[in-house]
């Protein structure tokens, strides 16, 4: 009876195994906590580095339209749409890290006047986009057939 009790050797090390382990798992906890806010600076670090080159190399004035130029604008802007993606993609993962975690959700200032610039943006050259494929569509229409 005295094991049932708690008065013997195997419950007391299971007890204290226990114990120990419930330290580690807190400690671990504390350590990912801190990589995770770690990872926000970083991102909001990212996401400032992303806005600066985007304003650095958004399409402004075109000074050649020919079509090659047009093309690479094209390239261009899916190549910052992706990257966009990307970041608002990490972002999401470690709000709902931080969440999941019972940490305050991580604010990316950046991430929004940004998100609207390049819709903007975007939309505009989306338009230019959707024209040129119509264009191309009814050019390659053979009109006079006999």
């Amino acid at each position: 009876m005295a094991n049932l009790e708690g008065e013997g050797g195997r419950w007391d090390e299971f007890d204290i195994s226990m114990e120990a382990f419930n330290d580690i798992i807190d400690q671990e906890q504390e350590a990912l906590k801190k990589v995770l806010e770690d990872e926000v600076v970083s991102t909001n670090i990212a996401v400032e580095k992303f806005h600066q080159r985007w304003d650095a190399l958004k399409p402004k004035e075109m000074p050649d339209w020919s079509k090659d130029s047009i093309e690479k604008t094209f390239a261009s802007l899916d190549q910052f749409k992706e990257g966009f993606a990307e970041l608002r993609k990490k972002s999401e993962a470690l709000t709902e890290n931080c969440s999941n975690f019972g940490m305050a959700a991580p604010r990316f200032e950046g991430l929004a006047p940004l998100e609207h610039d390049l819709n903007f943006t975007m939309s505009s050259w989306d338009m230019l986009k959707e024209f040129d494929t119509e264009e191309s569509a009814l050019g390659s229409t053979d009109w006079i057939t006999f």
